[in-house]
C-alpha cells in the first residue's frame, strides 16, 4: 500500500513538470547573441598593448613595462617614455632623475596624476612639480562641486559640455590632428616656461616643455592611446606622430602600469654590492658546513667513571660555590657522632680537653685536631684539605 502511495505522487510530480515544459517550450526561442567579455591574453593586464603593436608594425621599436625605468633602468638618451593613466605618486627622486634624463636628450610625455582645485598651494604632483606645471579642474567642474547635484544657475549641461570640450584639434608637422582628452580638467603653467600649448574652450589640454636637448610634454589625458579608443578619431595618428619623429634608431617604451619598485628592484638597483658580498658569505658559510662528505661518524662511548670521580667533582663543584664551610660540618657531626659513641665518657669534656684526649689517642697534634674541630674560617684550599683529612684519621683511629 506504502509503495503504491509513493508511485502515484511521484505520477502527479512527472505530469506537473510535463505540463509546465510544454506550455513553455512553444514560448520560449533560442537566439545567439555576442557579450563583450573584455580582453583576453596579454591585453587583458596591459591596456596600452594597442599603441604597442601599432609602433612595432611602423618599424619603431617599442616596449611596453611597469614600473618607472628610473636609475639603472633609465632609457637611453634619446629613446620616448610614455607616462599614461597615472596612479601612484613617484617621488622627487624619481621626477629628479626623469628630469635629468630628458635633458640629455629624451622625449617624456606624460599625463596628470590627479586634478587639483584652482585654490590650491603647490601641486602634489613631484613631476609636474619639476616643470613647474599643473593639473587643475576646469571652472565648470568648480562650479558644479559647488552645487552639489548640478544646479541649473551655473548653466552648466554636464552632457552638453562633455561632447563639446573633450575633443583638442593639435598641430604636429604640419599635420592636424583630432584628439579626445576630456573636457573636465586642464593644465596651468604657473611658472611661464611652456614653449607651447594647445587648448579648446575648457582651457589647456597640452603643454610643451623644452629642457637641455629634452622634451616634455603635458597632457591632461593619454586614455586616448588606449586599447579601446586607439582607433577612434586621430589618436593611432597623433601618437606615431608623437613617438616616431622624435630621433631615428631610438626605442619608445610605454609604461603600463606605474607602481612602486619593489624590493628585490630597488636591492638590485641600489644595493647591488651587498647582495654579492652577502651571497659570498653565504657560500663559505655553507661550504664550511658541508665540508665532511659521507656517513656521519658516531660519538665514542665513554668509559664509566669510578664513584670517586663523581665524589671528587662535587667537592670541586660545592667548593666553587662557596659551600666548604657546610661540607667541613657535615664532617665535624659525623666525628663527633662516632667520638660520643665510641667513648661516652668523653661526651662532658670541654672542647680543649676533647682535643687534647684525642691527640693524646691519636699520636696526631693537639693544634691540628683543634683547627679542624673548631675553626671556622678556612679559606685555603689546602686548609680544608687538611681539616677533613685529620677528621677521617680521627674516625678510622676510634
Amino acid at each position: 500500500m506504502r509503495g503504491a502511495r509513493i508511485a502515484i505522487v511521484v505520477g502527479i510530480i512527472l505530469a506537473v513538470a510535463g505540463l509546465i515544459t510544454w506550455a513553455l517550450w512553444g514560448k520560449l526561442e533560442w537566439s545567439e547573441q555576442d557579450v563583450w567579455v573584455g580582453y583576453s591574453g596579454e591585453a587583458r593586464v596591459n591596456d596600452f598593448l594597442a599603441a604597442q603593436r601599432l609602433l612595432e608594425r611602423m618599424g619603431q621599436r617599442t616596449s611596453s613595462i611597469r614600473g618607472l625605468p628610473v636609475g639603472r633602468r633609465a632609457p637611453g638618451k634619446n629613446d620616448v617614455l610614455i607616462l599614461p593613466r597615472r596612479q601612484v605618486a613617484m617621488s622627487p627622486g624619481q621626477a629628479s632623475d626623469l628630469i635629468n634624463w630628458v635633458k640629455k636628450g629624451g622625449l617624456l610625455i606624460v599625463e596628470g596624476l590627479t586634478p587639483e582645485s584652482r585654490e590650491a598651494g603647490e601641486t602634489q604632483d613631484p613631476l609636474f612639480r619639476a616643470v613647474g606645471a599643473r593639473l587643475i579642474w576646469t571652472r565648470e567642474k568648480q562650479n558644479l562641486e559647488a552645487n552639489i547635484g548640478g544646479n541649473p544657475a551655473t548653466g552648466t549641461d554636464t552632457k552638453d559640455f562633455d561632447e563639446k570640450n573633450r575633443d583638442l584639434t593639435v598641430d604636429l608637422d604640419g599635420h592636424t590632428y583630432k584628439v579626445r582628452v576630456g573636457a573636465w580638467e586642464e593644465l596651468l603653467d604657473w611658472s611661464g616656461q611652456a614653449t607651447r600649448s594647445a587648448k579648446n574652450d575648457s582651457g589647456i589640454k597640452m603643454l610643451q616643455y623644452d629642457l637641455g636637448d629634452g622634451r616634455v610634454i603635458l597632457c591632461t589625458s593619454l586614455a586616448c592611446i588606449a586599447n579601446g579608443s586607439i582607433a577612434e578619431e586621430d589618436h593611432a595618428g597623433f601618437l606615431s606622430a608623437l613617438a616616431t619623429d622624435w630621433a631615428s634608431g631610438n626605442r619608445v617604451w610605454i609604461v603600463y602600469r606605474e607602481e612602486p619598485p619593489s624590493l628585490w628592484t630597488w636591492l638590485r638597483d641600489n644595493a647591488w654590492m651587498i647582495m654579492i658580498s652577502f651571497a659570498i658569505l653565504v657560500c663559505i658559510s655553507l661550504w664550511q658546513a658541508a665540508a665532511r662528505f659521507g656517513p656521519r661518524v658516531p660519538d665514542p662511548v665513554e668509559g664509566r667513571r669510578s664513584l670517586l670521580e663523581h665524589l671528587l667533582a662535587c667537592g670541586r663543584f660545592q667548593w666553587a660555590q662557596r659551600q666548604g664551610v657546610s661540607l667541613l660540618r657535615s664532617a665535624r657531626e659525623a666525628t663527633l657522632s662516632r667520638i660520643h659513641r665510641v667513648h661516652p665518657g668523653w661526651g662532658h669534656l670541654d672542647p680543649h680537653e676533647l682535643c687534647a684526649r684525642l691527640a693524646e689517642f691519636s699520636g696526631l697534634a693537639e693544634d691540628r685536631i683543634a683547627r679542624a674541630l673548631h675553626k671556622d674560617n678556612l679559606r685555603e684550599p689546602r686548609e680544608f684539605t687538611e681539616a677533613i683529612q685529620t677528621l677521617d684519621l680521627i674516625r678510622k683511629q676510634l
